[in-house]
């Protein structure tokens, strides 16, 4: 595969994911049946000093990547550990309503059955 078309093809798909966050955004904007949409504002600096709260934020990297590379463990697991240590740090340190979170990681996962998405 050439360059231009490695170029191209990752344009795409920017393009693509930018296009889905917009109309996301557009619908979340809009009332819902049952009520206005729910929204949730991030506080970037949840533990009140800058370096703790990036240490937080950096947990799942870091289990991901020590999982990976210091203990070896398979790939698969080493991402479902790094996705759920991902899933508990915003609804734990940063606060995050757990509708939210589990609605955010069934959309980016969606083979995940459709029974626990909301």
């Amino acid at each position: 595969m050439g360059p231009q078309r490695m170029v191209s093809g990752i344009a795409v798909v920017v393009l693509a994911a930018f296009f889905r966050c917009a109309s996301e955004t557009m619908n979340a904007q809009k009332p819902r049946i049952g009520g206005p949409a729910m929204t949730w504002t991030q506080v970037y600096d949840p533990m009140g000093h800058w370096w703790l709260s990036t240490l937080i934020a950096a947990l799942p990297i870091i289990v991901l990547l020590g999982l990976l590379g210091g203990l070896r463990v398979r790939p698969h697991l080493c991402a479902i550990a790094g996705a759920s240590t991902a899933v508990i740090v915003a609804i734990l340190a940063f606060k995050m309503p757990a509708s939210s979170s589990r609605r955010s990681f069934s959309t980016t996962f969606p083979s995940i059955p459709a029974s626990l998405k909301s």
